[in-house]
């Protein structure tokens, strides 16, 4: 119900524009104006250097600023993900036809030609798994427990999967991409059951920033920029508080130390 509300919105947004592409671009400039969706955040290593270059002013609005916005790249990767997504749900719905005559799939979409491999993308809801292939079939079915006919990949999954969520799609006439979503956040030691596992307490298992939401997001950057602010000896806005309510205390009238 809250989706299709929101469709409805944006339905009577769109009758405004005389095309998607305007819509999008619409949209694209109240981003940049509007939000910090494509401020880029630095990491600390770059901060470090950038605080030797710039003083006073400029280095106080560096900092600032590196409270807000996602890490480099984060926002296109995610959006080419979520079209690729959308994209096969609406061709599998609306034109199932281009996928199920192979001479027409490959004119549409990507040429099968020259496949070679198959991955899975690297990530704590999405592994990666490589096999070398040449074939110019490819046909998917992906279950919440198992994937079956991807190329010769044949198997259970290691842990279920959301099936609802999980795509295919090719990338420069020779890779398919699966995007496996799992049903619960945790590191599998392989894709495939029976496949070599790997030691998973060997992984580095540190979250990114931009896997949480925004509010937690900005109460980890928070806590950062005041540890760096201690260690450089510079007091934080709850230390300048602090003694804000000391200094009040201390200059009352009637109090053993005021004046």
């Amino acid at each position: 119900m809250e989706r299709e509300k929101h469709e409805n919105m944006l339905m009577a947004i769109a009758r405004d524009f005389n095309s998607v592409d305007d819509l999008i671009e619409t949209f694209l400039t109240f981003l940049e104006n509007k939000t910090d969706y494509f401020h880029v955040m630095l990491n600390d290593k770059d901060v470090e250097t950038l605080s030797e270059k710039y003083d006073g002013a400029i280095l106080k609005n560096l900092l600032n600023n590196n409270n807000c916005g996602f890490k480099a790249h984060s926002r296109e990767q995610l959006l080419i993900k979520s079209f690729r997504k959308h994209q096969i749900n609406y061709i599998m719905r609306k034109q199932p036809y281009i996928i199920e005559n192979e001479e027409i799939k490959n004119k549409y979409l990507t040429s099968c030609d020259e496949l070679k491999k198959i991955k899975y993308m690297p990530t704590t809801k999405d592994m990666n798994k490589e096999k070398q292939e040449n074939s110019t079939k490819v046909n998917s079915d992906v279950h919440s427990l198992n994937v079956t006919r991807v190329l010769k990949l044949e198997g259970m999954f290691y842990e279920e999967v959301d099936k609802q969520e999980c795509v295919w799609s090719i990338e420069d006439k020779k890779n398919i991409i699966i995007y496996l979503e799992k049903k619960r956040e945790n590191w599998w030691p392989c894709v495939i059951k029976g496949d070599t596992e790997i030691d998973t307490k060997n992984i580095e298992s540190k979250k990114n920033l931009t896997d949480f939401d925004e509010k937690t997001q900005g109460q980890i950057r928070k806590f950062l920029l005041e540890q760096r602010m201690k260690n450089e000896g510079i007091p934080t806005p709850e230390d300048l508080r602090k003694q804000n309510i000391i200094n009040n205390v201390l200059s009352s009238k009637g109090e053993p130390f005021g004046r």
